[in-house]
């Protein structure tokens, strides 16, 4: 390469080091500087996704009061947006709003895991996983016929769906 202002290039002459050191030592020294910016590097990362993730954390935490106190219409629309940012940020996905459904289902905060499954099935309505989940919260709720359109769903985007096909047959039994 060839500088344009000089006319010369660094051939036989080299690039002078930030960090002066002989051939022999360059290792010894480089390794140190390496790990302390990875270090650097690490913590900063971690910062910026916690300053990221902190907002849908509180949205998901005050939903949870909201749907505890039956007001599922003001959660989900504190829910939404910040899930939506999420997904913008690219820290939000399909499986972990999934995952986080899940985790309501166990703490047995069945309507807080309904939106979160509701909000999947908006956002990603070919996916025959989102329908399954959102049937087995609905099932859950004791909302048979919605629970059933939602295997029904999921089953139409994956024939191959066993869970959705045997939750079907247990609920229509029930009638």
């Amino acid at each position: 390469a060839i500088n344009p202002i000089t006319g010369t290039n660094w051939e036989g002459v080299g690039v002078e080091p930030d960090i002066k050191t002989t051939a022999d030592e360059a290792l010894e020294k480089a390794l140190p500087l390496a790990k302390e910016a990875a270090v650097r590097y690490a913590a900063e990362q971690r910062r910026k996704a916690e300053e990221t993730v902190r907002p849908i954390r509180t949205a998901l935490e005050k939903a949870e009061k909201l749907v505890a106190e039956g007001k599922t219409g003001e959660a989900q629309k504190v829910l939404e947006p910040a899930l939506d940012k999420g997904l913008e940020q690219g820290v939000v996905t399909e499986m972990s709003v999934n995952m986080l459904g899940y985790a309501s289902l166990q703490k047995n905060s069945v309507p807080l895991a309904i939106e979160l499954f509701l909000f999947n099935v908006k956002r990603f309505p070919q996916s025959a996983n989102v329908y399954d989940s959102y049937g087995e919260a609905l099932m859950k709720a004791g909302r048979t016929e919605e629970a059933i359109r939602n295997y029904r769903k999921s089953l139409e985007l994956d024939p191959t769906n066993e869970n959705a096909r045997t939750m079907i047959r247990r609920m229509t039994d029930r009638e």
